[in-house]
């Protein structure tokens, strides 16, 4: 009899402890400077045994494996967590990781003293809705139509040898590649710094794959978080680590941090009322995918986000 309880309760407990075992949480991630307190957490070794980063070298990259399941969340942009969620993928945001102020920018190889004088230019830029609404934003702004000037379709890390080989007049990019084009005597036309709060990138959760990763998703978050303390109160040291990762300057560091806005986690519990300005671009960046074809129908912004992590912070 005593013998019969005791392997009932060792059952019992091996049975604990599988049902409570946190599964592994695969996030992609590419480059890009609003991502950096999440490499440096994994760098400092904050990131929790069961939280993986699968690594690409474009955004794309990120869609790809979230869209196929390869992951279970991404560090991306809005308009990619859009195109997935038309795709059938019920992709919810977390938290907003960084906010575009003129780390997305619009660059030329002749001075521009008027947006005006982009009639007629050759303009690279990647196929997305993310460079598409910078275009739309600065032809608003010119008094120009998308016929006044030639839309080449350039991917940011083709955009240094399309330069080099004069392809282009004008292209639409973001950092680490537009410090390199900058380094080329490139001129400034317009940033995200004239087009406010009109990019955001953040982390989303596909919500089949919430369940038994809860604590892995707040655990992702926290490091994220305790890595943007550290880039305040340890900033030379961070433009350094940066620098180091990313194979550019302090210098240039310090000036791609300074075009964007890196929202701490009070900051972040605003983005969640429907009423705030994340909502506003979602539905903006939703009319402008569906009008461009980039998606077949306008995808439903129910449930886009789940702020369960951040109200628990």
């Amino acid at each position: 009899m005593i013998i019969t309880r005791i392997l009932m309760i060792f059952i019992v407990l091996m049975l604990g402890g599988c049902f409570s075992e946190e599964k592994p949480l695969k996030v992609a991630i590419s480059p890009w400077i609003g991502y950096e307190p999440i490499y440096q957490a994994e760098e400092f070794g904050w990131l929790d045994k069961n939280i993986e980063l699968v690594k690409g070298k474009i955004p794309s990259d990120s869609l790809k494996r979230i869209i196929s399941g390869k992951v279970d969340a991404a560090a991306m942009t809005m308009e990619d967590v859009i195109l997935a969620r038309t795709q059938g993928v019920d992709l919810r945001i977390v938290a907003v990781l960084d906010i575009s102020s003129g780390a997305d920018i619009v660059l030329s190889k002749e001075p521009v003293k008027s947006l005006s004088e982009l009639r007629g230019k050759r303009v690279g830029c990647e196929n997305s809705a993310l460079a598409f609404l910078i275009l739309d934003k600065t032809l608003q702004k010119a008094g120009l139509q998308h016929t006044d000037i030639t839309i080449i379709d350039v991917p940011p890390t083709q955009q240094l040898d399309a330069w080099k080989r004069n392809t282009v007049d004008v292209v639409i990019t973001y950092e680490p590649y537009a410090t390199q084009l900058l380094t080329l005597d490139a001129n400034y036309v317009i940033s995200s710094r004239e087009l406010p709060e009109m990019i955001y990138d953040v982390l989303a959760v596909r919500a089949d794959r919430v369940i038994g990763r809860e604590s892995s998703i707040d655990k992702l978050l926290q490091s994220h978080f305790r890595s943007l303390e550290y880039f305040h109160k340890n900033y030379q040291d961070t433009l350094f680590r940066i620098a180091a990762r990313e194979g550019n300057s302090p210098a240039d560091v310090k000036r791609a941090l300074g075009g964007i806005v890196l929202p701490s986690k009070v900051a972040n519990k605003v983005f969640f009322e429907e009423t705030s300005s994340l909502y506003k671009t979602a539905i903006e960046l939703n009319t402008l995918m569906f009008e461009k074809g980039f998606i077949v129908k306008k995808s439903s912004l129910h449930n886009l986000t789940d702020s369960t992590y951040i109200e628990e912070m």
